[in-house]
Protein backbone atom coordinates (compact mmCIF):
# COMPACT_ATOMS: atom_id res chain seq x y z
CA UNK A 1 0.00 0.00 0.00
CA UNK A 2 2.97 2.41 0.32
CA UNK A 3 4.97 1.39 -2.87
CA UNK A 4 4.39 4.19 -5.60
CA UNK A 5 2.58 3.82 -8.97
CA UNK A 6 -1.28 2.76 -7.58
CA UNK A 7 -2.28 4.98 -10.56
CA UNK A 8 -0.93 3.26 -13.22
CA UNK A 9 -2.88 1.69 -15.75
CA UNK A 10 -1.01 -1.35 -15.08
CA UNK A 11 0.70 -2.56 -12.18
CA UNK A 12 2.02 -6.15 -11.12
CA UNK A 13 1.47 -7.82 -7.73
CA UNK A 14 2.18 -11.16 -6.06
CA UNK A 15 -0.46 -13.65 -7.62
CA UNK A 16 -1.96 -14.04 -3.96
CA UNK A 17 -2.56 -10.93 -3.52
CA UNK A 18 -4.85 -10.92 -6.46
CA UNK A 19 -8.26 -11.69 -6.76
CA UNK A 20 -10.65 -12.52 -9.36
CA UNK A 21 -13.79 -10.21 -9.48
CA UNK A 22 -16.88 -12.36 -10.91
CA UNK A 23 -18.36 -11.22 -14.36
CA UNK A 24 -22.05 -9.76 -12.53
CA UNK A 25 -19.64 -7.42 -10.83
CA UNK A 26 -19.14 -3.81 -12.12
CA UNK A 27 -15.78 -2.58 -12.70
CA UNK A 28 -16.93 0.93 -11.09
CA UNK A 29 -17.82 -1.57 -8.47
CA UNK A 30 -15.40 -3.82 -8.41
CA UNK A 31 -12.92 -0.80 -7.19
CA UNK A 32 -14.82 -0.24 -4.03
CA UNK A 33 -13.63 -3.21 -2.82
CA UNK A 34 -10.94 -1.99 -1.11
CA UNK A 35 -12.47 0.71 1.01
CA UNK A 36 -14.98 -1.91 2.05
CA UNK A 37 -12.39 -3.83 3.28
CA UNK A 38 -11.58 -2.15 5.91
CA UNK A 39 -14.59 -2.11 6.89
CA UNK A 40 -14.40 -5.76 6.98
CA UNK A 41 -11.40 -5.64 9.25
CA UNK A 42 -13.49 -3.08 11.73
CA UNK A 43 -16.03 -4.92 11.92
CA UNK A 44 -14.25 -8.34 12.40
CA UNK A 45 -12.68 -6.56 15.62
CA UNK A 46 -15.98 -4.82 16.68
CA UNK A 47 -18.01 -9.03 16.38
CA UNK A 48 -21.81 -6.61 15.93
CA UNK A 49 -24.52 -8.00 16.27
CA UNK A 50 -28.21 -7.57 15.17
CA UNK A 51 -29.27 -5.99 19.14
CA UNK A 52 -26.17 -4.05 19.23
CA UNK A 53 -26.60 0.12 19.62
CA UNK A 54 -23.75 1.04 17.68
CA UNK A 55 -21.83 4.41 17.20
CA UNK A 56 -19.85 5.31 14.68
CA UNK A 57 -17.92 8.79 14.35
CA UNK A 58 -17.74 10.15 10.65
CA UNK A 59 -19.53 10.29 7.91
CA UNK A 60 -16.84 9.93 5.46
CA UNK A 61 -15.91 7.19 3.12
CA UNK A 62 -15.06 4.97 5.58
CA UNK A 63 -17.49 5.85 8.40
CA UNK A 64 -19.96 4.98 5.48
CA UNK A 65 -18.66 2.15 4.39
CA UNK A 66 -18.72 0.96 8.10
CA UNK A 67 -22.59 1.56 8.05
CA UNK A 68 -23.13 -0.21 5.28
CA UNK A 69 -21.77 -3.52 6.59
CA UNK A 70 -23.30 -3.00 9.68
CA UNK A 71 -26.55 -2.98 8.09
CA UNK A 72 -26.50 -5.19 5.26
CA UNK A 73 -24.15 -8.02 6.48
CA UNK A 74 -25.09 -7.95 9.68
CA UNK A 75 -28.22 -6.38 10.26
CA UNK A 76 -27.82 -4.23 13.32
CA UNK A 77 -31.01 -2.51 13.94
CA UNK A 78 -29.46 0.45 15.74
CA UNK A 79 -26.74 2.36 14.05
CA UNK A 80 -25.62 5.79 15.07
CA UNK A 81 -23.31 7.78 12.71
CA UNK A 82 -22.19 11.76 14.32
CA UNK A 83 -20.48 14.19 11.83
CA UNK A 84 -20.21 17.86 11.78
CA UNK A 85 -21.43 18.19 7.95
CA UNK A 86 -24.78 18.03 7.12
CA UNK A 87 -24.35 16.67 4.00
CA UNK A 88 -22.30 13.43 4.81
CA UNK A 89 -24.97 12.69 7.35
CA UNK A 90 -26.96 12.58 3.99
CA UNK A 91 -24.63 10.21 2.85
CA UNK A 92 -24.87 8.16 6.38
CA UNK A 93 -28.77 7.99 5.88
CA UNK A 94 -28.89 7.24 2.48
CA UNK A 95 -26.25 3.82 3.03
CA UNK A 96 -28.54 2.85 6.18
CA UNK A 97 -27.97 4.85 9.21
CA UNK A 98 -31.22 5.04 11.49
CA UNK A 99 -30.06 8.04 13.28
CA UNK A 100 -27.48 10.68 11.67
CA UNK A 101 -26.44 13.53 14.52
CA UNK A 102 -24.67 16.50 14.13
CA UNK A 103 -22.63 17.13 17.29
CA UNK A 104 -21.14 20.31 15.86
CA UNK A 105 -23.24 22.68 18.84
CA UNK A 106 -24.55 19.83 21.00
CA UNK A 107 -21.98 17.15 22.96
CA UNK A 108 -23.01 13.74 22.05
CA UNK A 109 -23.29 13.05 26.12
CA UNK A 110 -25.90 15.47 26.25
CA UNK A 111 -27.89 13.89 23.24
CA UNK A 112 -27.46 10.83 24.82
CA UNK A 113 -28.44 11.10 27.66
CA UNK A 114 -31.55 12.98 27.18
CA UNK A 115 -32.27 9.90 25.30
CA UNK A 116 -30.77 7.04 27.62
CA UNK A 117 -28.81 5.76 24.97
CA UNK A 118 -25.72 3.65 25.62
CA UNK A 119 -23.95 2.12 23.17
CA UNK A 120 -22.44 -1.09 23.17
CA UNK A 121 -20.03 -0.61 20.42
CA UNK A 122 -18.50 2.42 18.77
CA UNK A 123 -16.40 2.50 15.93
CA UNK A 124 -14.10 5.84 15.69
CA UNK A 125 -13.87 6.49 11.95
CA UNK A 126 -13.27 10.05 12.30
CA UNK A 127 -9.98 9.52 13.84
CA UNK A 128 -9.34 12.74 16.28
CA UNK A 129 -7.95 11.91 19.47
CA UNK A 130 -10.20 13.48 21.63
CA UNK A 131 -12.46 10.90 20.45
CA UNK A 132 -11.36 7.66 22.84
CA UNK A 133 -11.91 10.10 25.91
CA UNK A 134 -15.49 10.96 24.91
CA UNK A 135 -15.99 7.03 23.56
CA UNK A 136 -14.97 5.31 26.88
CA UNK A 137 -17.63 7.88 28.46
CA UNK A 138 -20.68 7.26 26.35
CA UNK A 139 -19.93 3.50 25.63
CA UNK A 140 -22.22 1.34 27.98
CA UNK A 141 -20.64 -1.27 30.06
CA UNK A 142 -18.65 -4.23 28.39
CA UNK A 143 -18.87 -2.60 25.32
CA UNK A 144 -16.75 -2.57 22.42
CA UNK A 145 -14.52 0.14 20.91
CA UNK A 146 -13.00 0.18 17.87
CA UNK A 147 -10.21 2.81 16.96
CA UNK A 148 -8.41 4.25 13.61
CA UNK A 149 -6.90 7.30 14.41
CA UNK A 150 -3.54 7.21 13.38
CA UNK A 151 -2.38 10.25 15.09
CA UNK A 152 0.66 10.75 17.05
CA UNK A 153 -0.99 13.39 19.33
CA UNK A 154 -1.60 11.26 22.79
CA UNK A 155 -5.15 10.53 23.63
CA UNK A 156 -6.36 11.90 27.67
CA UNK A 157 -8.06 8.21 29.19
CA UNK A 158 -9.04 7.64 32.34
CA UNK A 159 -7.82 3.95 33.50
CA UNK A 160 -10.54 3.63 35.64
CA UNK A 161 -13.38 4.39 33.02
CA UNK A 162 -11.92 1.85 30.73
CA UNK A 163 -11.83 -1.53 34.06
CA UNK A 164 -15.01 0.02 35.81
CA UNK A 165 -16.93 -0.93 32.21
CA UNK A 166 -14.79 -3.78 31.60
CA UNK A 167 -14.33 -2.28 28.06
CA UNK A 168 -12.93 -4.12 24.78
CA UNK A 169 -10.73 -1.24 23.22
CA UNK A 170 -9.41 -2.68 19.67
CA UNK A 171 -7.78 -1.00 17.13
CA UNK A 172 -8.30 -1.50 12.90
CA UNK A 173 -5.74 -0.48 9.82
CA UNK A 174 -5.79 -1.74 6.71
CA UNK A 175 -6.83 -5.22 6.59
CA UNK A 176 -6.07 -9.04 6.78
CA UNK A 177 -7.49 -11.18 3.98
CA UNK A 178 -11.15 -9.00 3.31
CA UNK A 179 -10.59 -8.63 0.09
CA UNK A 180 -12.83 -12.67 -0.95
CA UNK A 181 -15.15 -12.03 2.17
CA UNK A 182 -16.17 -8.60 0.40
CA UNK A 183 -16.05 -9.66 -3.30
CA UNK A 184 -18.52 -12.37 -1.73
CA UNK A 185 -20.57 -9.53 -0.21
CA UNK A 186 -20.68 -7.26 -3.03
CA UNK A 187 -21.75 -10.49 -5.07
CA UNK A 188 -24.73 -11.10 -3.15
CA UNK A 189 -25.77 -7.25 -2.99
CA UNK A 190 -25.57 -6.93 0.85
CA UNK A 191 -23.31 -3.89 0.33
CA UNK A 192 -24.52 -1.20 -2.05
CA UNK A 193 -21.03 0.22 -3.63
CA UNK A 194 -23.26 2.82 -6.21
CA UNK A 195 -24.18 4.59 -3.26
CA UNK A 196 -20.85 6.03 -1.83
CA UNK A 197 -19.41 7.07 -5.47
CA UNK A 198 -20.28 10.49 -6.66
CA UNK A 199 -17.60 11.43 -8.80
CA UNK A 200 -16.08 9.54 -12.05
CA UNK A 201 -13.23 10.66 -14.15
CA UNK A 202 -11.06 9.26 -16.99
CA UNK A 203 -8.05 7.54 -15.39
CA UNK A 204 -5.45 10.42 -17.03
CA UNK A 205 -7.85 12.82 -15.22
CA UNK A 206 -6.57 11.67 -11.64
CA UNK A 207 -5.04 14.70 -10.96
CA UNK A 208 -8.44 16.43 -11.56
CA UNK A 209 -10.24 13.86 -9.05
CA UNK A 210 -7.72 14.44 -6.56
CA UNK A 211 -7.90 17.95 -6.64
CA UNK A 212 -11.74 17.48 -6.91
CA UNK A 213 -12.22 15.86 -3.40
CA UNK A 214 -9.77 17.78 -1.37
CA UNK A 215 -11.15 20.98 -2.55
CA UNK A 216 -15.24 19.59 -1.96
CA UNK A 217 -15.25 17.48 1.29
CA UNK A 218 -19.16 18.41 1.57
CA UNK A 219 -20.13 16.80 -1.50
CA UNK A 220 -17.49 13.52 -2.28
CA UNK A 221 -17.37 10.53 -1.15
CA UNK A 222 -15.98 8.68 -3.63
CA UNK A 223 -14.18 9.70 -6.62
Amino acid sequence: VHADGGFSEYAVVPAKNAWKIPEAVADQYAVMIEPFTIAANVTGHGQPTENDTVLVYGAGPIGLTIVQVLKGVYNVKNVIVADRIDERLEKAKESGADWAINNSQTPLGEIFTEKGIKPTLIIDAACHPSILKEAVTLASPAARIVLMGFSSEPSEVIQQGITGKELSIFSSRLNANKFPIVIDWLSKGLIKPEKLITHTFDFQHVADAISLFEQDQKHCCKV
